[in-house]
């Protein structure tokens, strides 16, 4: 996430996605072992990463669930992204009626 607000090439894409709302929440879940999922909350100048305890509800603007694998290794490579999703590992909880926020999610997580 560093990585992502030191650029300032992403930090105006996250502003063109953040466009009308103050912020943008991506929920994680792992699907290999039982876990506390993680939010990842975008403002256009800063993050917030929180554990969220228990199976709170949290709304969120796009849920990805993947293997942890998946998550640590082929989430910030296109390619490997893409055969993790053919293969199920990554899975993303209605992309079709979120595909402005995958795009952008993409765009900003994918090298």
């Amino acid at each position: 996430m560093e990585q992502i607000y030191g650029d300032s090439r992403k930090r105006e894409l996250i502003r063109s996605w953040l466009r009308g709302t103050r912020s943008k929440n991506v929920l994680i879940r792992q699907l290999d072992f039982d876990c506390d999922p993680l939010v990842v909350e975008f403002f256009p100048e800063v993050y917030r990463i929180e554990v969220v305890e228990g199976e709170a509800s949290v709304p969120a603007s796009l849920e990805v669930r993947g293997t942890h694998l998946a998550i640590i290794c082929y989430s910030s490579d296109f390619l490997g992204c893409i055969g993790a999703w053919l293969r199920r590992e990554i899975q993303i909880k209605s992309p079709w009626s979120r595909l402005r926020d995958c795009y952008y999610v993409a765009r900003l997580l994918l090298a």
